[in-house]
């Protein structure tokens, strides 16, 4: 009996040992689980605090130029232009300040002037002009830095007068950063301010090279409804040669002017198949 006693014992404690170490197994793996869990809960809240924490800083500082003085501004941003990209702004108070697409200031309604005789004159009427920044110097507005300029439903009027002019202005340095022209027209008159052409410009783009050292102008648009494309090469070299092809694919037109200082002009038209040179002369 007292064997039958110890057996009995014996059996209880083990089940009920193996039972309370499979219960501490199942609360210690419960455990480790929710320990994890709140690990990974924990790194994704740090993560998620960083990223969010970085976003609203940046963003921040995207907005620093909204607390610039409008004169300021408008007089700074006349003075950049002028200086880095020749361009003799008349600018409204209307200027605005977004972030997006990148950061730039809005100037509506603005003129484009020469000068004509000592006098100014206005040879471009601007709808919008959007003058991006580079991002480096918000917290110092004396060191921002201007890095393309887009211009946007503009109004360029040409005199025949003017031609000589903008012949010059070809024969300096562009600025290496790049004005950009969309969606204007360029109206040329001629000396009785009588409108002789309309051109209408899609797309424009007017920068400085500085691996081919080369003025470029190149344009796409069209005029009597025939679209065409210009582009325009001189180099910075004391040379200062110069190439201007215009293309009408719908004419098969391609012409293609190239002249060097002090050695003759030269002038081809290929129409098709056809090749004309002309020997103008030197200048």
């Amino acid at each position: 009996m007292k064997k039958i006693v110890k057996k009995f014992n014996n059996f209880v404690n083990e089940t009920i040992f193996n039972v309370q170490n499979k219960t501490n197994n199942i609360f210690n793996n419960l455990f480790r689980r929710k320990k994890n869990n709140e690990s990974k809960i924990s790194n994704f809240n740090k993560s998620f605090i960083i990223i969010f924490s970085s976003i609203f800083l940046y963003l921040f500082y995207l907005l620093i130029p909204l607390l610039y003085d409008k004169n300021w501004v408008q007089n700074t941003v006349e003075k950049k232009l002028l200086n880095e990209f020749k361009i003799n702004l008349s600018s409204s108070a209307d200027i605005s300040y977004l972030i997006l697409p990148a950061p730039h200031f809005l100037i509506k309604d603005s003129k484009i002037l020469i000068d004509d005789n000592k006098k100014l004159k206005s040879i471009a009427e601007i709808k919008k002009l959007k003058v991006f920044l580079s991002q480096k110097n918000f917290f110092d507005k004396e060191k921002i830095e201007l890095k393309k300029v887009v211009i946007n439903n503009a109004n360029f009027l040409f005199l025949r007068s003017d031609i000589k002019k903008i012949n010059e202005f070809s024969n300096k340095k562009f600025s290496n950063k790049k004005i950009l022209i969309n969606n204007s027209k360029i109206f040329f008159k001629d000396n009785l301010n009588q409108i002789i052409a309309i051109t209408k410009l899609d797309k424009a783009t007017l920068f400085f090279d500085e691996d081919k050292l080369l003025n470029l102008f190149k344009l796409k648009g069209d005029i009597f409804a025939i679209p065409f494309t210009f582009d325009f090469k001189i180099s910075n070299k004391p040379t200062k040669n110069k190439e201007v092809n215009i293309k009408a694919k719908t004419l098969k037109l391609n012409i293609l002017n190239k002249s060097l200082k002090n050695v003759s002009n030269l002038f081809i038209i290929v129409v098709k198949k056809i090749n004309i040179i002309y020997n103008t002369g030197s200048y």
